[in-house]
């Protein structure tokens, strides 16, 4: 059973987690084009199985190597980039975050099994090539 003490620091944390998603918000489409130089010069050589620390809603997707379809659609080589899996803490980051992945041609699942804390951890990986 959760104490009143423990309930009361859950509660704060969900707090604090949703001010900081709606703070990145803001501050992540401003600085999106300041950084963008830099994931510019990183991102596209990226292969193999890719693992992202606190992505927050995975801008950097979009500078991964991609492939556009006839139907203008786009895919990730999954001879390039086998997998991406971001562990982002914040569950208020997961809708954001999934939509950018699935923009950017992966599938996204969600692992609750094998992280501590029953947090989760997102892992996406490429659609197949259509």
């Amino acid at each position: 059973m959760t104490s009143g003490t423990q309930m009361i620091k859950n509660t704060l944390w969900s707090v604090y987690d949703w001010l900081f998603s709606t703070m990145w918000i803001i501050e992540s489409t401003r600085n999106d084009d300041k950084v963008d130089i830099y994931r510019k010069m990183i991102w596209p050589e990226i292969s193999g199985n890719v693992l992202e620390l606190g992505p927050g809603f995975a801008a950097s997707l979009k500078f991964l190597a991609h492939e556009t379809t006839n139907d203008g659609s786009f895919y990730v080589d999954p001879n390039v980039i086998k997998s991406y899996t971001a562990l982002e803490p914040n569950p208020f980051m997961y809708g954001r975050l999934q939509g950018n992945a699935e923009a950017n041609g992966f599938n996204v699942s969600y692992d609750r099994l094998s992280y501590p804390s029953d947090k989760v951890h997102n892992t996406v990986s490429p659609k197949p090539n259509m």
